[in-house]
């Protein structure tokens, strides 16, 4: 082919594919001379491509740099994140990988799935004693998109932390859709009872345990009242007048006491 006036011929372009060598001979004036022109070419991988981890929980993932210029040198850097707060978060990473002295940028993708789930109870309250006293527990979970109800079957297992009275059963298993179901509870004293519930539940394969011990539990007040009056027993004359004394008692769970002016 004819040269310019630099002395090469820019008419052809070089193609070829990634990481080779291609070599042409060029003669001029007789001489034989072989131009060989080198591919090369760099990838980054992060891996894994894709993970699911609970909230609060950090997840590794791993960053290679890897260039060819007919052997291959690499370079591997480390990230690990930890979400707070549940949702699908895209990941990517971006290097600049010198090969043959030549820059080369590249980027690689990967994504980060947080799960979540969360036990509720029923708002505490005041119970007469000797009167069931229903206790609700709701599981949610989130797979990343939003709190749902957990799935029928999800069994919540609930445990008086402290104070009077039994449970009904102690576990229950979620249905209807709702991600909730309910025991019984009751106590013959007065007091006040704590009740705690505990679960574990699997969102996208991830077994989540959430308890509402420590402070989220529901605190049921078990109240009384007595009556009584005195004499019990007396003897009076004809046309004598015989008083009769009555008591109310009550007991808000931190003991008897006389009942407030009114009663």
């Amino acid at each position: 082919c004819p040269t310019t006036g630099t002395g090469r011929d820019d008419a052809a372009a070089w193609t070829g594919p990634v990481t080779t060598t291609q070599g042409v001979a060029i003669s001029v004036n007789g001489r034989v001379d072989d131009v060989v022109k080198t591919y090369v070419d760099a990838y980054l991988t992060v891996e894994p491509a894709s993970a699911i981890v609970p909230v609060n929980v950090p997840q590794t993932y791993t960053v290679t740099a890897t260039g060819n210029n007919g052997g291959v040198i690499g370079g591997v850097a480390g990230l690990t994140p930890t979400l707070a707060f549940s949702g699908v978060y895209p990941l990517s990473a971006t290097a600049q990988i010198p090969v043959a002295g030549l820059p080369l940028t590249r980027t690689a993708n990967a994504s980060l799935t947080a799960v979540d789930a969360r036990l509720s109870l029923e708002i505490s309250g005041t119970n007469e004693v000797g009167q069931p006293r229903t206790v609700t527990g709701r599981v949610e979970v989130n797979p990343g998109a939003g709190f749902v109800n957990a799935p029928d079957g999800t069994v919540i297992n609930f445990f008086i932390t402290s104070g009077p009275g039994a449970l009904t059963p102690a576990s229950c298993t979620t249905t209807g859709g709702s991600g909730a179901c309910a025991v019984q509870l009751t106590s013959s004293t007065a007091g006040v009872t704590v009740v705690d519930a505990a679960t574990t539940v699997t969102v996208l394969g991830v077994p989540l345990s959430r308890s509402t011990a420590g402070g989220s539990g529901v605190e049921i007040r078990w109240v009384d009242a007595r009556l009584s009056l005195e004499p019990l027993t007396s003897v009076n004359g004809l046309g004598e007048a015989h008083t009769v004394t009555a008591t109310v008692e009550v007991d808000d769970g931190a003991g008897w006491a006389l009942a407030p002016d009114g009663t």
